[in-house]
Order: structure tokens, then sequence, then C-alpha cells
């Protein structure tokens, strides 16, 4: 949580990753976000090599053809991407300042290294 000027929090979703194979909400608004942004650098390419700005239907289908690239890059990378950042691989339950939902959200402590004296 962040605090904002007032004492108001805002969730901050920079760093949240989804599960492995699962999407949230905000995966499918930043892909839209990265279409977005790839629409207007692939508009933008187009009108400095041509000097004209795109309205046609052969100057706008690369440009969406692109944008749904993006989109579904991002999108596909999120759902194969585990809750560490590893492509591909299951979750890390363990993972440091991730509450684990199987003990109830307790920390789990190790148990204390024995010795040959407690073993008599």
């Amino acid at each position: 949580m962040a605090v904002i000027q007032g004492g108001l929090t805002a969730k901050i979703l920079i760093m949240k990753r989804s599960k492995f194979l699962k999407l949230k909400w905000w995966d499918i608004v930043k892909g839209a976000i990265v279409a977005g942004v790839t629409t207007l650098i692939t508009m933008f390419i187009t009108m400095l090599n041509t000097g004209v700005f795109p309205t046609t239907w052969d100057d706008l289908k690369p440009m969406l053809i692109a944008a749904l690239a993006a989109f579904l890059a991002y999108v596909l990378k999120n759902w194969l991407t585990n809750n560490e950042g590893k492509i591909a691989k299951p979750d890390n339950h363990k993972t440091v300042g991730v509450p684990d939902t199987t003990t109830g959200g307790r920390e789990q402590v190790p148990d204390p290294p024995t010795t040959p004296d407690d073993q008599a």
C-alpha cells in the first residue's frame, strides 16, 4: 500500500504477479496498455516513413495486427509466469513477503536443530 497525500491509501499493482496459469484483471489492463502503446509507436513510425497520417485500412491493418500480437504476447507471458517471475515453473509458496495460505497466514517456524544430547 502506498500512502497518498491526505492519508488515502492506494494499492500499487506494479509488482503484483498472478499465479502460474492464472490471470488477474490487471494483466488484461496492462496488456491493453501495451497494445495501445504499440499502436501509437507503429503509427508514428508509419508517419515518419510515408509522411502521411494513416487513415486507410491498408495503413491501419499492420498497426492493429502489431497491437493484437503485443497484447497476446503480454497476456501469454503473464499466464505462463509464476509468482516469482519465472516462466513455465510452478508457484513457489514460500516466497518472502507472500503469505502461505496452507498455514492460515501463520509463518512456519523451522524445527530447531537436534544435537546428540537431545536424542538421549
